[in-house]
């Protein structure tokens, strides 16, 4: 049993005849994925390496035919495919709304291989050889804890895609080592969920400082003081961006709530961690960035520019400011 997971009900793994020595595990998390889910799995089935993995599927007690599909998958794959069949029970809340924190935990903890990659229902792998490659850097290179690269985004409400986004966005054009060093504002910036690799150590000794949070920035922030990251500056990976999430939502409440969670966590990080003054700095930032926001959002005109005159007499530039005066002013 997972330690620190409470199990209300028992997980059932479908029967399966994978290998009890895989050198990588690939955890994929789903949850109401059913027009993606196949294409993810595909992803993985189709990685081409002189290695064994194991592919833990987490499905997540969806409510369309994720789940369906998931076993038919696993059905069919037996060798490849260890099926884990979530129950709601067991569902972390956060804010009062169930999570798939509990799916990921319990998935890490199941995870058989030296090394851990992890995917999303709703992303996929486009590049053949990314576990071959992340795996040879990682064998050669011990002292590397964490692999990610460049990746793919997909829009969905347009199907468009920027390809290779770091390197036309970003400007990240070269293989680098990843400092520890302002890792809020720029590097985790870099680093998306379905481009991760880990030593299998690593992640098994994750466990989230607040359920509230993305478990992205908070595993990043954990391998960051596991030992060291390396960017390679390869496409592996599609991210898609849905057009509402708990980080890009129209909604007010929803996005200053995630705001203020994430502000909650980066307080717990700077002191569990022993964070430095640039993430000190950020902090404050992000605090005046809220506070910004709901004067804005109640019309407090007077207010709003005094905390924009406060952010900008302190270094924060951004165009945000301006906009939320602006809107201070819209009846």
């Amino acid at each position: 049993m997972p330690d620190k997971l409470t199990i209300n009900k028992p997980v059932i793994e479908v029967e399966n005849t994978v290998t009890l020595n895989p050198k990588v595990s690939v955890i994929l998390v789903t949850y109401n994925h059913e027009d993606y889910i196949a294409q993810s799995i595909e992803s993985i089935l189709n990685q081409e390496t002189d290695f064994d993995i194991e592919i833990l599927i987490g499905e997540d007690d969806s409510t369309d035919d994720t789940r369906k599909i998931c076993l038919e998958y696993a059905k069919k794959y037996p060798t490849k495919i260890r099926l884990f069949l979530h129950n709601k029970e067991n569902k972390i809340a956060a804010n009062g709304v169930p999570n798939g924190k509990f799916n990921l935990l319990y998935s890490i903890q199941m995870c058989r291989g030296e090394f851990i990659a992890i995917c999303e229902g709703d992303d996929f792998w486009h590049f053949p050889q990314k576990l071959q490659i992340q795996t040879n850097f990682m064998v050669s290179n011990p002292e590397f804890k964490t692999i990610t690269t460049d990746f793919t985004k997909l829009y969905v409400h347009n199907n468009s895609k920027k390809t290779a986004f770091n390197k036309v966005v970003k400007m990240e054009l070269s293989d680098r080592t990843i400092e520890p060093v302002d890792i809020f504002k720029t590097q985790v910036k870099i680093m998306r969920m379905c481009t991760y690799f880990f030593k299998s150590e690593l992640l098994k000794s994750f466990y989230p400082l607040i359920m509230e949070t993305a478990g992205d920035i908070q595993i990043i922030l954990h391998a960051f003081h596991f030992g060291k990251v390396k960017y390679l500056a390869v496409d592996t990976a599609t991210y898609r961006i849905m057009n509402e999430s708990a980080s890009k939502t129209k909604d007010f409440s929803k996005r200053q709530r995630f705001l203020l969670n994430y502000i909650l966590f980066m307080e717990k990080a700077i002191a569990h961690y022993n964070l430095g003054n640039s993430e000190k700095t950020y902090l404050k930032k992000q605090k005046l960035m809220y506070e910004i926001r709901e004067s804005s959002e109640q019309k407090q005109f007077f207010k709003t520019s005094l905390i924009g005159l406060k952010m900008l007499v302190n270094g924060y530039f951004s165009k945000n400011i301006l906009r939320n005066i602006k809107n201070s002013l819209r009846k």
